[in-house]
């Protein structure tokens, strides 16, 4: 395997292993007592405060690369913490099977963006990729949609919106660091959500969730995701990072026995055969790119 091929490979893993962590999200939050607005509250000011002395290693330590400009920095934060705020906006306003529907719509809008701002192509493949993947998230929502809840499926596009502006920003910005973004999301997002949490109360059996939720599903994702976004393009990115979903709903059946439909069983097989698919072809074409080029 060559050099390009291992980087890619490398790529995929990080990003398929932020996904196994984000999709924890539903098994530790039904260990909870708290309100949507508290959890996303601590869950923000606990991953912030967790990724200080990384933050601060981070700039004492000689790095190979320097940071991206400020400007994208702040971008990056704030889209970041635009969807942790969205995404639970749309589950108070619409059902989660039509919340994920439209989410699921990030890898064709990371394409889109992606070709028109820095000229990044996607493939054949890959466009069948993610056409196949959303048919199976659509085959394991099927049976929860709902007519209703125009507004959360509008705040759940905007959650999209966010993600995908995000990847194509780490995607420009790929030879620069943006780990300083991700401390940042978590700031804006917890003072954004500190009025709607008031008056911040938490018993001791929250802590070890709550802990869980902050360091491991959403900061060690976002980490995962950032350098994982910088060896693969992203609509490929977006693709891979539908594992959440898919398996959101393994873990509270392997938790709690809830088995998911057979619709769902189908479409989630269906969207890591599109996963699967689309990594094995890329790390195959870039094999033939350094053969047909090895200089």
């Amino acid at each position: 395997m060559n050099d390009q091929a291992r980087r890619y490979l490398q790529g995929v893993l990080m990003i398929a292993a932020a996904g196994v962590c984000w999709s924890t999200a539903g098994i530790v939050v039904r260990n909870l007592s708290l309100g949507g607005w508290e959890i996303t509250f601590w869950r923000s000011a606990i991953m912030t405060l967790a990724a200080l002395p990384v933050l601060l290693m981070h700039y004492t330590r000689r790095r190979a690369d320097a940071d991206a400009p400020k400007a994208a920095l702040l971008l990056s934060g704030v889209l970041l913490a635009a969807t942790f705020v969205f995404f639970i906006l749309a589950l108070s306003y619409a059902k989660v099977a039509n919340v994920l529907i439209v989410m699921s719509s990030a890898p064709f809008l990371t394409a889109i963006i992606g070709r028109v701002f820095i000229g990044e192509r996607v493939n054949p493949i890959t466009w069948l990729a993610i056409v196949i993947a959303m048919a199976g998230i659509v085959l394991t929502v099927v049976d929860s949609l709902s007519t209703h809840g125009w507004l959360g499926s509008l705040l759940a596009f905007l959650t999209a919106l966010c993600f995908s502006i995000n990847t194509i920003i780490v995607r420009r910005y790929k030879r620069n660091g943006m780990l300083p973004s991700i401390f940042l999301a978590g700031l804006f997002s917890s003072l954004a959500a500190l009025p709607f949490a008031l008056p911040l109360q938490i018993g001791l059996s929250d802590i070890g969730p709550l802990a869980f939720l902050a360091c491991i599903q959403l900061g060690l994702g976002l980490v995962l995701f950032t350098f994982g976004a910088r060896r693969v393009p992203g609509a490929q990115a977006g693709l891979i990072a539908l594992l959440e979903p898919v398996l959101g709903p393994i873990w509270v059946w392997l938790a709690f026995a809830e088995r998911p439909g057979d619709y769902g069983l189908i479409g989630g097989a269906l969207v890591i055969a599109a996963i699967l698919l689309n990594a094995l072809t890329g790390m195959r074409r870039r094999e033939h790119e350094a053969a047909a080029n090895p200089s």
